[in-house]
């Protein structure tokens, strides 16, 4: 019996009838319905089924411009039904992952018209409920995709490469490496750029780790090295503008108490300056506990920070020693702290003036912790609004320290990490030689203004380790990349439209910074501030 044939079978197997309306082929078809679930039937004819795993892509499921609302044809989820699904690979399913928490119109759309263009083809959508922060941080992602493999360990599992971030298809390799689950790497090239207009596909032939655990050991110590090699006095390459923060990062961490605001994009590194002012303070042997505010509904966000005794409320099966309590003597870093509920925010003002804690059932208790919060959202805006409370503020408020977005550390900054990550990933994937760059696309990846800051750039420099590239050219970015940069190119913002404007008359003058000013009738002291060559 072939592959085809039990794939009929399976999807088209009416679902019951009277044994005197049978047929002998309805007789044969039901027979393996009720002695076989789908999964087991293909192992009775010693076959293995296959299921294909994707992203949607936002950017290419949908067509762009007045027709966004549309399906793209040419998207990589769609050609993956028109062309492989049953033709080629013959799928029993495709599941699509959605980045969000919760339903989504535009991704139930293309569900739906995947389901209406290709009725026999069977499509689960799945939400994973990822921030947009998190879609370009590895630990994240893994922890929400790994589950749904292994809920698939009985198939051959196809990791369809081509949609999503460059964070979720470092992850896919991750997990191709780790899991040893029958798991392939699928990549596919657009129709329009083939001289057949047809799609192709290629499997990435990436050789498993002989050895698991040193793998996952090396993934993790990777990340503890990042982390500590960040640091000025562990010898990382810190920008000046870096430098000046973790300066005054230095000098606010020699004073054991005292309230510090962190405000900074994401992925600009706000956890590790939060632990850099723990590692440097009286308190630096003392435990460090970091807690995202925003990950947490309001009353597990409680009873998450101050605890809870057994049998409090429904579920509190155990006590739960809270985070404040954890981190005693220590420091406590607060994420995301512009999220917090009016409710969290009294308790929160309630702990800080009398450093006490009410843990849900029990008594209170005293608490020495030094809070450190973080932001990437203005909390002098969110109080005028009446969002966040100004007496919390002003309590919060002992230090604040501004982390600058890569961006505006400058070109110069963009390449000394660049570097640096090159290096890094060079040795965590054992290659022999650092990739390369193509002129063109080190111009273009360092004119990029990096949304995600440092962290997208270390997911995209990975990327390129994971496709085993040797050389790098602007085709091999991601197309978020080239659109981010269009819409940069587009912005209608003064300061935008002035910045570009003179880095492209700076680039005519060849690099000339005299003639530059001369040409814009401006001081030179402008042209160094725009092009950051103070």
């Amino acid at each position: 019996m072939n592959y085809s044939l039990v794939c009929f079978l399976v999807r088209f197997a009416p679902p019951k009838a009277k044994p005197t309306q049978m047929t002998d082929n309805s007789r044969f078809i039901s027979y393996l319905n009720h002695q076989f679930q789908p999964i087991q039937l293909f192992k009775h004819c010693g076959m293995q089924p296959k299921v294909v795993i994707s992203w949607w892509a936002p950017l290419s499921d949908f067509e762009r411009g007045e027709k966004r609302s549309q399906i793209n044809k040419f998207g990589p989820n769609y050609e993956l039904h028109q062309y492989f699904f049953s033709e080629t690979e013959g799928y029993e399913k495709h599941i699509i992952l959605c980045s969000k928490a919760q339903e989504n119109t535009a991704f139930e759309f293309l569900l739906n018209t995947l389901r209406r263009d290709f009725p026999s083809h069977q499509i689960e959508g799945r939400y994973m409920g990822l921030s947009e922060e998190e879609i370009i941080d590895f630990a994240p992602i893994k922890a929400k995709v790994e589950p749904v493999l292994f809920e698939h360990r009985d198939y051959q599992i196809d990791l369809f490469f081509s949609p999503g971030t460059s964070a979720m298809s470092v992850v896919w390799f991750m997990l191709h490496q780790q899991l040893g689950l029958r798991t392939c790497l699928l990549q596919t090239t657009k129709s329009q750029e083939s001289p057949e207009q047809q799609p192709r596909r290629k499997f990435l032939n990436i050789e498993r780790a002989t050895e698991l655990g040193s793998f996952i050991l090396k993934e993790g110590r990777s990340r503890q090295e990042m982390s500590r090699s960040q640091l000025p006095e562990d010898h990382v390459l810190l920008s000046p503008a870096l430098e000046r923060v973790y300066n005054q990062a230095f000098k606010v961490a020699q004073a054991e108490r005292g309230t510090i605001i962190i405000q900074g994009a994401s992925g600009s590194g706000k956890e590790l300056l939060a632990q850099f002012i723990h590692s440097k303070s009286p308190r630096s042997k003392q435990p460090f506990i970091a807690v995202n505010c925003a990950a947490f509904s309001d009353s597990l966000l409680e009873s998450r920070l101050f605890g809870h005794a057994k049998g409090s409320f429904t579920g509190a099966s155990q006590e739960h020693k809270g985070y404040f309590e954890q981190a005693d003597k220590g420091s406590i870093f607060l994420d995301e702290i512009g999220d917090i509920s009016p409710q969290m925010q009294q308790t929160l003002l309630r702990v800080l003036q009398s450093g006490e804690i009410a843990p849900i059932g029990q008594q209170i208790r005293k608490v020495d912790v030094r809070i450190i919060v973080a932001t990437n959202q203005d909390l002098v805006q969110l109080c005028q609004a009446g969002k966040f409370r100004w007496d919390l503020y002003y309590r919060l408020a002992i230090a604040e320290l501004e982390l600058p977005s890569l961006d505006e550390q400058g070109q110069a900054a963009k390449e000394l990490y660049l570097k640096h990550f090159v290096e890094q990933k060079r040795q965590l994937y054992c290659r022999k030689k650092p990739i390369q760059f193509e002129k063109k696309a080190y111009k273009e990846l360092l004119n990029y203004r990096f949304p995600g800051n440092i962290r997208e750039l270390e997911s995209l420099v990975e990327r390129f380790y994971v496709l085993g590239l040797e050389e790098v050219s602007r085709q091999d970015f991601p197309k978020r990349l080239h659109l981010m940069q269009q819409l940069f190119l587009d912005s209608l913002r003064l300061e935008d439209v002035k910045a570009q404007h003179i880095k492209m008359v700076y680039e005519r003058m060849q690099g000339n910074q005299t003639a530059t000013a001369r040409v814009l009738g401006v001081a030179i002291n402008t042209i160094r501030k725009y092009l950051d060559l103070s």
